[in-house]
């Protein structure tokens, strides 16, 4: 009753199995950060830098500082479309836990907020159209989660409201309206 016997066939399994989701758990770590840091490279390359420089010139003489679709130049649209396409698919893959999260909103939080409330408007006119923008909801999730880091992050250095524009203190309630006006037309 008291020997028990262990099939040496079941052990060396159980092994085997172990050391699978060991290399599993670490490759999917590895591919993690790799991910990390393609998009870092992605988000400060040269160009993508021009574009929100674009894009935040072009905010600056749009009334509430909301880009339209209508009446841009090619050069114009090329720039709104990379950096929505670019921050929806940063907020796809965070989403999915293929790339931390953590670090790209805490070094990208006042980038993904403010090109959010540049270009939602853009993004839902062009979202209307046949195909869409894709990653809509992903840039939206994304800028949710950098209105919400921004918020604890005021409240840990104990900001006064007045320190911060306008914009970034209503963001996250904005962005709730939206997200529940989003619900309603779907």
């Amino acid at each position: 009753m008291g020997d028990v016997q262990l099939d040496p066939g079941a052990v060396i399994g159980i092994f085997g199995l172990a050391a699978v989701l060991v290399q599993l758990y670490l490759g999917r770590r590895r591919e993690r950060f790799e991910n990390t840091l393609r998009i870092v490279e992605r988000l400060e390359h040269p160009s993508i830098i021009e574009h929100r420089h674009l894009v935040k010139s072009l905010a600056e003489k749009c009334e509430g500082g909301k880009i339209s679709a209508a009446n841009l130049a090619p050069n114009e649209q090329v720039a709104c479309t990379e950096i929505s396409k670019l921050l929806g698919l940063v907020g796809y893959m965070a989403r999915r836990r293929q790339i931390d999260r953590d670090i790209i909103i805490a070094a990208w939080a006042r980038h993904i907020l403010q090109n959010y409330l540049r270009l939602e408007l853009y993004l839902h006119q062009r979202d209307r159209l046949i195909g869409g923008m894709g990653f809509l909801e992903d840039f939206h999730w994304l800028a949710d989660r950098a209105a919400r880091y921004a918020e604890r992050h005021a409240r840990r250095h104990k900001h006064t409201e007045a320190e911060f524009a306008l914009e970034d203190l209503q963001v996250s309630r904005r962005l709730r309206r939206a997200e529940v006006s989003m619900g309603k037309s779907s």
